[in-house]
């Protein structure tokens, strides 16, 4: 599933400032929950917007679309939540050894 996200603006996370300027856009690959026993993978083109407050240490951001990304994440909240609440340890990680 392509996608791409419409606002117009996006949140500084460092300062809480509002920006309108792109800097760039690239492609997200997100795993989700499975439909139908198959793999399902939503692909979002995001946007990384230039930070206009001087004393924000943050110069460029990326996008997060809520209930969607999260910074760093490959897998969508969905997708993450299932994964920690199954029985099986290395679902998400938790394996020690």
């Amino acid at each position: 599933m392509d996608t791409d996200v419409l606002a117009g603006e996006a949140q500084c996370p460092g300062c809480g400032g509002w920006s309108v300027q792109v800097h760039s856009r690239c492609w997200r690959i997100l795993a989700d929950s499975a439909i139908g026993g198959q793999q399902t993978l939503v692909k979002v083109r995001v946007r990384r917007f230039f930070c206009d407050d001087t004393v924000c240490s943050r110069r460029t951001f990326a996008e997060q679309v809520p209930g969607v990304t999260t910074p760093y994440a490959r897998r969508t909240p969905l997708l993450r939540g299932l994964l920690e609440r199954s029985p099986w340890p290395w679902a998400v990680g938790r394996a020690h050894g």
